[in-house]
């Protein structure tokens, strides 16, 4: 135990139907006694974090998109519980990352960094992480588990961030890391050989740069979305996308067959959101996706479903619609294994709401921020058609933006240095379409100042440098 101690799904009805309903019911009967159970016995399980990469949250089968296949995460959804409301700390994918390996938010990260760069002045900044105690596997060590990292983690090598076995190299500047463009795109072999030597419990952040670019998919993957209309980049996406499928269900099979799979669970989520265009040709939309996905201000670029699975211990099918941020995951990671977390954690754990299959958690209000925001695609294609690179606008630019969940009726979007502010009522308008900032003065005064409280109390927080 730690020592801490959604709008209205507008496909859920079409998922749940009355059969579902009545099955996922009787499974939750079955399933809750042998999961508390479990609970009390404090069983160690095995725990493996799969972080897909740039995927709108509602890219899924099992949320009822009418042409997108993912069949191994639907049996993972239907075989265990998802959080539908589940939200990423940012709209792109390195702070988000952050806040998983953390429990903190990018504000208190780069503050709790500045600290730790002046003690440690020789320590290059993307390796600062390696003084930070609080990382996941650094405090999973502490309860007895070993810990793998492969594909994105962008914070050094793994052993900066306290793993014990990983697949990243040191990255010489930047982004770039060894290792983060090629796990599991086609092979899953490096996290195979860690599991096999463990005789204790182990933890694995598997992160694949799926369906991210390149899009370059099998093309038995291509060959699902021809014949829909889509666009050729958006055949790409969606195949990369199936193809990152194929990975969850092969790791479920090597589970299953080294007699791991009873005593593993499973969290799946997305790093960030994403908007793909369906019918737009041009390649530039590779890189952020349309308005509103990628680095923009919007729901969709921060919301994920989180799919919990562990076979006899999470009741199936609780399509739950409580509020989960990425804090609560790094939070509910920890419970799971036993381990204590850190008193500059933003995150509150779910434990019980996943294995007593609860709708609901205490979290009642979302807020995430970006230090960046994305260029408007049309813009941004209009400045790069005459031959003046003086013209060109760059992907994005480097000032605030934020966005604010309230309960499940308000969504705020807040860029200030571009003047853009939008309301939604998400029980009238689910699609965010009708902007009410103009006409809902008064709420959207209420929402700004919330909005400036919330990042005032991260800009001002600081995490100790030591336990």
């Amino acid at each position: 135990m730690t020592r801490r101690v959604g709008a209205t799904l507008p496909v859920l009805g079409t998922v749940l139907r009355v059969g579902a309903a009545i099955t996922a019911l009787l499974a939750i009967a079955v399933a809750i006694p042998a999961a508390i159970a479990g609970a009390a016995r404090g069983a160690q399980p095995n725990i493996l974090l799969f972080i897909g990469d740039d995927i709108d949250w509602s890219y899924y089968g099992f949320l009822g998109h009418p042409f997108v296949r993912t069949p191994n995460l639907d049996r993972l959804a239907n075989e265990g519980a998802v959080f539908v409301n589940g939200y990423s700390s940012a709209s792109t994918c390195r702070p988000a990352l952050r806040t998983l390996l953390s429990g903190i938010r990018e504000p208190t990260w780069v503050h709790t960094a500045d600290v730790y760069e002046g003690v440690h002045p020789t320590t290059p900044r993307n390796r600062i992480v390696r003084h930070f105690y609080f990382t996941l596997p650094r405090l999973l060590r502490q309860a007895g588990y070993a810990s793998f990292a492969g594909g994105k983690m962008w914070e050094g090598d793994y052993s900066d961030a306290g793993f014990d076995a990983g697949t990243m190299g040191t990255p010489p500047v930047g982004f770039s890391v060894d290792g983060a463009d090629t796990f599991a795109r086609d092979s899953l072999q490096p996290l195979y050989e860690f599991i096999h030597g463990q005789s204790g419990p182990w933890f694995a952040w598997v992160a694949p740069k799926l369906p991210h670019g390149p899009y370059d998919p099998p093309q038995e993957d291509l060959d699902l979305y021809q014949n829909l209309g889509l666009s050729t980049p958006a055949i790409e996406y969606f195949g990369n996308l199936t193809r990152m499928d194929r990975r969850v269900g092969e790791i479920v099979e090597f589970l299953v067959e080294s007699e791991l799979a009873e005593n593993t669970l499973i969290i799946y989520l997305a790093d960030n959101g994403w908007e793909q265009m369906l019918d737009v040709e041009t390649a530039l939309q590779d890189a952020t996706g349309g308005d509103r996905g990628k680095s923009s201000i919007h729901d969709r670029g921060f919301r994920t479903p989180i799919v919990f699975w562990w076979p006899n211990q999470i009741p199936a099918g609780n399509f739950a619609d409580g509020f989960v941020s990425f804090e609560d995951v790094y939070e509910t990671i920890l419970d799971f294994a036993g381990a204590e977390s850190h008193d500059c954690s933003d995150g509150r754990t779910i434990r019980r709401s996943v294995i007593r299959g609860k709708q609901k958690t205490r979290t009642r209000r979302i807020f995430s921020s970006i230090d960046r925001v994305r260029t408007p695609f049309q813009e941004r294609v209009d400045s790069l058609a005459d031959d003046d690179p003086d013209n060109d606008l760059p992907l994005v630019t480097v000032e605030p933006g934020f966005m604010l969940r309230r309960g499940r009726r308000w969504q705020y979007s807040w860029a200030p240095e571009r003047g853009i502010e939008e309301l939604y009522d998400l029980r009238r308008d689910p699609e965010a379409l009708d902007n009410l900032a103009a006409g809902r003065p008064g709420t959207a005064r209420s929402m700004r100042r919330l909005t400036l409280k919330l990042d005032a109390a991260l800009a001002a927080k600081r995490c100790r440098i030591a336990p």
